[in-house]
């Protein structure tokens, strides 16, 4: 991130001032939550800042050549050039609607009475009778595994666990798939 640091009393400098580090991006992210649950807004999402100055938001190309100084972006890809904080943003933004649209795979396989869900990434297994409450009952599993999981999983499940805690409704995080 690149800018104005504030000296003092109002005094500025145009000296770069370093990218946050995880640590302080956590740090300011409580503290946004707090304030506002207080202010009674809606809970912010966390998403991962990781690379949203080197990836272009018009073709998706990656690569440490595409920022140009402290403050411009030129796409060596598709050319697109533009402030460099203005491409942060926009990379944000896409990245909270990737974060919301992809959904987690959940494999099914009626045999007689019975329904087994699968679901891969919590290495989650459950079974009931195959009925209109099989959903709400896999969902129910669902809740109960994210109350007992353990506070510092790897970091892909405790990425997918915080994901559904912050889902308003949990069946949307997931895609159903068939296996016959």
């Amino acid at each position: 991130m690149g800018g104005h640091k504030w000296i003092g009393d109002g005094l500025r400098t145009d000296e770069i001032i370093p990218p946050l580090s995880p640590t302080d991006y956590r740090t300011i992210f409580s503290l946004l939550s707090y304030k506002t649950e207080f202010a009674g807004l809606e809970k912010p999402v966390a998403v991962s800042s990781h690379s949203i100055f080197y990836r272009c938001p018009v073709c998706g190309s990656v690569r440490r050549v595409n920022r140009w100084g402290p403050d411009k972006f030129l796409c060596v890809k598709c050319g697109l050039c533009k402030e460099l904080e203005l491409v942060g943003a926009l990379n944000l933004a896409g990245t909270l609607k990737r974060y919301k649209d992809n959904r987690i795979t959940v494999s099914c396989h009626v045999k007689g009475k019975t329904i087994h869900f699968h679901c891969r990434l919590l290495d989650l297994n459950h079974s009931c009778v195959n009925n209109e409450e099989a959903l709400a009952d896999f969902l129910q599993r669902v809740q109960n595994y994210m109350a007992s999981a353990p506070l510092k999983a790897d970091k892909k499940r405790e990425s997918i666990l915080r994901r559904l805690n912050d889902a308003e409704d949990l069946k949307d995080c997931f895609d159903f798939e068939m296996i016959i």
